[in-house]
């Protein structure tokens, strides 16, 4: 389940235990309890998650040019061929339909 928080500064009394650098302040995450679309911070996911956000973000992704030239091309050709095709067998038909 995605969580949202936020990164908050830690004051010198608020900070974890096992921080021994010296300084005054350090960064914590404090996790909010608010829906994904409302998160004003970072959202966290799981690995799964993440692969399946990466796999519908793939899905929905704009084609690249060569894709669209590709498409572009085969419905162009495809069409002609099959009609080129059909008047080749339609002479040869037609040829020996004479010759008889």
């Amino acid at each position: 389940m995605p969580l949202c928080v936020l990164v908050k500064e830690l004051v010198a009394g608020g900070r974890p235990a096992g921080f021994t650098d010296g300084s005054a302040n350090a960064l914590g995450m404090q996790v909010q309890d608010l829906p994904i679309e409302q998160c004003a911070g970072y959202v966290m996911v799981t690995p799964v998650e993440f692969q399946q956000l990466n796999v519908i973000a793939q899905v929905f992704a704009a084609p690249s040019p060569e894709q669209i030239q590709g498409a572009f091309m085969a419905g162009l050709s495809l069409p002609v061929i099959a009609y080129l095709t059909a008047w080749a067998y339609q002479f040869v038909i037609n040829f020996i339909g004479k010759s008889r």
